[in-house]
């Protein structure tokens, strides 16, 4: 193989080695974040939840009975699942793969520099950091993509609709869910005046 094929696919592994890099990035941080989400609704939930039962007891109505059913409910579901999703390990073990893949993609361009093209051993090294962790969902190798000055201009209508579509669907959500445990306090505060 010339010298010059061998650079061109070199340069193709370090790519991919790159937008691995930047998608894990992204995946990480969306891990924490959820994280950090689930946290904060476990806690306005619980103090919705401690009002509701200070509210039954004062007032002994109903339908705050049944708030306070229904935000238990939730508060129990969000505990489950933040246990099953396990967000605070999966983005200790992405920011660690990540960190790696960054060192990995320094050392290709060290290499490339130095015009010593070893292949086999960079991919076997990028292979096995692959099967490390969970792979990055296509939403945030699209977003990495949609972040990315060259590759920005690469992506689909379509796709950066369903992209844009989605943030707003989930940002939309999280309002909702945010309001829900609130509106209930009101709502029994007012039928307890």
């Amino acid at each position: 193989m010339d010298e010059e094929m061998k650079e061109k696919e070199f340069v193709n592994l370090e790519n991919r080695i790159w937008k691995t890099y930047q998608s894990r990035i992204i995946t990480a941080t969306r891990l924490l974040n959820n994280s950090k989400l689930l946290d904060f609704y476990s806690t306005i939930y619980t103090i919705c939840l401690t009002l509701l039962s200070v509210f039954t007891l004062i007032n002994g109505d109903k339908l705050i009975n049944y708030f306070s059913v229904f935000i238990s409910i939730i508060v129990m579901g969000i505990v489950f699942y933040g246990n099953t999703m396990n967000y605070k390990d999966r983005y200790i073990n992405m920011k660690d793969n990540y960190l790696k893949l960054g060192n990995m993609y320094y050392k290709c361009l060290n290499e490339r520099i130095n015009k010593n093209y070893d292949m086999e051993k960079i991919y076997e090294e990028y292979s096995n950091l692959l099967n490390t962790v969970e792979n990055h969902s296509k939403y945030d190798y699209l977003s990495y993509r949609l972040n990315d000055i060259n590759e920005k201009g690469k992506v689909p209508f379509l796709q950066k609709f369903i992209y844009w579509f989605r943030k707003t669907m989930l940002f939309i959500l999280k309002i909702i869910i945010f309001v829900i445990p609130i509106f209930f306090v009101i709502v029994s505060f007012i039928r307890m005046i």
